[in-house]
């Protein structure tokens, strides 16, 4: 559960000024619930936020911590699946970045 977009933000001052990147507006998990998707260059984020509600309330989910070249490698190809409107989208960006963001952890 998240804690709404304007605390995901204020938790962290880097977010607000920082510069963002899109990565879809519509994606649709396999229930029908869609989620915008947003990459925060200062914080190294990968989010995501469910549609529906106020943004006051919105559900927001860290998906990893990627720099830059990092999330357009494992994003490769995200506009024709978002874009697609096909359930199952959103756990393909789930998948993505979490096979990604275990990639760059270091290993001990």
């Amino acid at each position: 559960m998240g804690a709404g977009l304007r605390a995901f933000y204020a938790a962290d001052p880097r977010r607000g000024p920082s510069s963002e990147r899109d990565f879809g507006l519509r994606w649709r998990s396999a229930q029908g619930t869609t989620y915008r998707a947003a990459w925060i260059a200062d914080t190294q984020e990968l989010y995501s936020v469910r549609h529906g509600g106020d943004t006051e309330h919105a559900e927001v989910t860290v998906l990893a911590r990627l720099g830059g070249e990092a999330v357009d490698r494992a994003l490769a190809g995200w506009h024709r699946i978002c874009d697609s409107d096909q359930p199952g989208s959103y756990e393909w960006l789930l998948e993505r970045a979490a096979g990604a963001w275990r990639a760059a952890e270091p290993a001990f």
